[in-house]
């Protein structure tokens, strides 16, 4: 997937990027987003899940606790070697890959995007090839998770100042230039991460980008390519709740379910575990 400032962004985040998520709680996020994918996972049958932007791999490893045989995917090879580094059972397949030009591996019965993934896409353009390329990489009954952040978390975030201190780790950011264009807007966000181990004491300095799209842009491109909207919920601190209007006010993050058919009885055509 074409990354704003391409991939060496993230290549060269990549040895500090825990550390720069440090904040988030994955443990939590995933309590709430699991049952989304609990229809995929059908007692007999080996459910296959591909985790697109998967980072160091964190969420592709919960996938894969939950039940999946997971893949993970990344524009980003510093990322994947991280993450294959983080999963020394190799419980998790993982693959630097582009996912507007190629998923690989077989027909999922899930697919997850988490974490901002979309919002980090740079062109509308590249929004509907990946749309289209999931759609292709879906089994019949296959469901799409994935979360969109919301222009009021991008004000508080990526437009203001910020210092965070956890442990030995400092992390400040502060807003570039953004700049609006074609339904979209592009904000840049830069950062100094300071890592003090009392022996040694490492930095980084370095820029992200990302872009706020209008909720109904993503539901229009994602049913061109075919998919049913399942629900769309406001994701909260402690909860997830449905939501009828995707310009609602005040959303922080949007979790989206799609589904590739309307039902999961097409993945009743999948391959039985064995035992």
């Amino acid at each position: 997937m074409k990354i704003v400032n391409e991939s060496y962004c993230y290549d060269i985040l990549a040895p500090f990027y825990d550390d720069f998520k440090l904040d988030d709680d994955y443990d939590r996020f995933f309590a709430l987003i699991a049952p989304l994918l609990s229809d995929a996972l059908l007692p007999g049958y080996k459910a296959t899940c591909c985790d697109i932007g998967t980072g160091t791999g964190i969420m592709a490893k919960k996938l894969h606790n939950y039940g999946f045989y997971t893949t993970g995917i990344d524009i980003s090879s510093n990322m994947i070697f991280i993450a294959q580094e983080n999963d020394p059972e190799h419980s998790v397949s993982f693959y630097a890959a582009d996912a507007t030009e190629e998923i690989p591996g077989e027909r999922y019965s899930a697919i997850t995007m988490f974490d901002d993934v979309i919002n980090c896409i740079s062109s509308i353009s590249d929004i509907k090839l990946l749309f289209h390329n999931i759609y292709s990489s879906l089994a019949e009954g296959g469901v799409l998770v994935f979360d969109l952040v919301g222009l009021p978390a991008f004000i508080q975030y990526m437009s203001k100042v910020t210092f965070f201190e956890k442990g030995n780790v400092y992390r400040l950011t502060w807003p570039g230039h953004s700049k609006s264009k074609n339904y979209t807007t592009n904000y840049i966000m830069h950062y100094v991460i300071v890592k003090d181990n009392g022996d040694e004491c490492r930095s980084l300095t370095g820029s992200i980008s990302e872009h706020y799209y209008d909720p109904i842009f993503i539901e229009v491109a994602a049913n061109e390519a075919g998919f049913k909207l399942i629900g769309r919920f406001s994701l909260t601190p402690d909860t997830l709740i449905p939501i009828g209007d995707p310009d609602a006010c005040g959303v922080y993050k949007i979790v989206y379910k799609f589904m590739k058919g309307g039902t999961t009885d097409g993945l009743h055509q999948g391959d039985r575990e064995a035992g």
